[in-house]
């Protein structure tokens, strides 16, 4: 009977603590081929002051694609992107990515969202995050979507390029990558 319990328990803790992909993409809109990707902003939404969560991720990003042989670029942040009052960093929109489009060659641009939620007490605390990874085309068209959900934090750098190499490997499963 006791093992019956500790077992029951511990499927429990294993279904609770699960991380996973789930991924929507339009591979219709998307390019034949996914040789050069643009990394854009990604905005950090939680109360602990992490100020590097969002680059460390995009790095991970750029070193996931690149062991894929594809040619990455990181935007630099441009002060209209910028809100002046909180200087947070907002996300692209459409006709922006499509200004870019213009600008630099790229077949994709990615940008998203990592979020991350503590609660409880002194006592006991349960952290719970996610990574929205967004899929434009350089028309600046969202054909995609990539979410990644985990009960860890994001300011261990392990485990963001876990998730980074989760998210690229999911892609390229869709879409083909690499040169």
């Amino acid at each position: 009977m006791r093992n019956t319990i500790a077992g029951v328990i511990i499927a429990i803790f294993a279904l609770l603590s699960c991380a996973g992909v789930d991924m929507h993409i339009q591979k219709e809109k998307a390019p034949a081929r996914i040789a050069k990707v643009q990394i854009g902003t990604f905005e950090k939404r939680n109360l602990g002051y992490d100020p590097y969560v969002a680059l460390n991720f995009a790095d991970a990003l750029k070193f996931e694609l690149f062991k894929r042989g594809v040619s990455t670029e990181l935007q630099r942040v441009a002060a209209s992107t910028t809100n002046q009052k909180t200087n947070e960093i907002r996300l692209f929109t459409s006709d922006e990515i499509k200004e870019l489009g213009t600008t630099y060659q790229f077949d994709l641009y990615v940008q998203g969202v990592l979020a991350e939620i503590t609660s409880g007490d002194t006592i006991e605390t349960n952290t719970s995050s996610s990574i929205t990874v967004f899929l434009y085309t350089r028309a600046g068209e969202k054909i995609g979507e990539v979410r990644y959900v985990l009960n860890d934090s994001l300011s261990n750098l392990k485990t963001l390029e876990k998730i980074a190499s989760a998210i690229v490997k999911e892609i390229s499963s869709v879409l083909h990558t690499g040169s």
